[in-house]
Parts: structure tokens; sequence; C-alpha cells
């Protein structure tokens, strides 16, 4: 067991970060605090680690990595209900990996796609893939995800975005 050199608590042999506080568990002392969010991947903490997630390794209970294949069978045996909420997941835990925080939430993204007939749902898969850029340190990665929500295919779509999260938890 490690202990932690800035709050005391145990932690696994294995562990990087405290489960408790974040702090980085080397001889190098606390990594610092990057902030309620994750603004940049390289503020000292893996995405899924410190404050921000509660101090939990992994993906701390707010991001959750799901098998797409799964997701996707899910998706068609309902007739697209577990889709609607896939996509709920999937937007929130993008905006929060992204550190967005003026980003719609998922249940609002299902109401504002209900009201404009779907229409809603091109622009979302365009903001996503942003956020999906910003993890990956691109900068002209949406326009892929414009043109599969243009030509229909938001379950792709929703494969790629769960992909990414996958890569960060």
């Amino acid at each position: 067991m490690k202990t932690c050199p800035a709050c005391g608590a145990q932690n696994p042999d294995t562990a990087i970060f405290c489960n408790a506080c974040g702090a980085r568990l080397d001889a190098a002392g606390p990594a610092p605090n990057p902030g309620p969010r994750y603004q940049n991947p390289d503020d000292g903490y893996p995405y899924g680690q410190g404050p921000a997630y509660g101090g939990q390794q992994g993906y701390g209970g707010m991001v959750v990595p799901r098998s797409i294949v799964l997701a996707i069978i899910l998706t068609l045996i309902t007739c697209g209900i577990y889709g609607i909420y896939w996509m709920c997941k999937v937007n929130d835990e993008l905006n929060l990996l992204a550190g967005n925080d003026r980003g719609t939430s998922g249940g609002m993204v299902v109401v504002f796609n209900i009201i404009t007939c779907g229409i809603y749902g091109i622009y979302w898969a365009y903001k996503m893939g942003q956020n999906c850029a910003c993890l990956n340190g691109d900068s002209s990665g949406s326009i892929l995800y414009l043109l599969l929500a243009l030509f229909g295919f938001q379950i792709i779509n929703l494969a790629l975005f769960q992909d990414m999260i996958n890569k960060c938890a």
C-alpha cells in the first residue's frame, strides 16, 4: 500500500494518483490542482483521474466505458430507445472530458432533437466532434461527424464518440 503524501490516505501499490485527493503518489509530491474541470490534457492528471472525478482511479464513476457493439445491438433491439439513453450519456461524458462547462445537457439534447425533428442532432454531432477534436489535440476533426449526421449515420457517430470516451476513461 502507498500512503499519499498530501492527505495520508492508503492507496494500492499500482496507483499513480491518490484515490482520496488526486495527488500524485510518486516522489515528486502532489500534482497541481487543475480546478473543477480539465482544460488541458497536459495539466498533470490523466483524463478520468484527480479531484474533478472525486479522486478515483480510472473513470471515477462519472465516465463509463461501454461496449460499442453491445450498445449498437441494444439500440437496434429496443428500436432506438437505448440509443436515446446512449446519446444522453455520450453527450454528458464528452462534455465532462473536454471540460465543456457550457455544453448542453444530455436531456436537453434529446428534447431539442424531438422539437426540431432531428435537425438539432446534426448540430449536436458537429459540437461533439469539436469535443473529440479537443481531446485528440485536433482542430479539424468535427467535419466527419457533421457529414455522418447529414447522411443519417448518427449511430456511427455515437459509436465513434463512445470510442473516444473509452480511450479517455
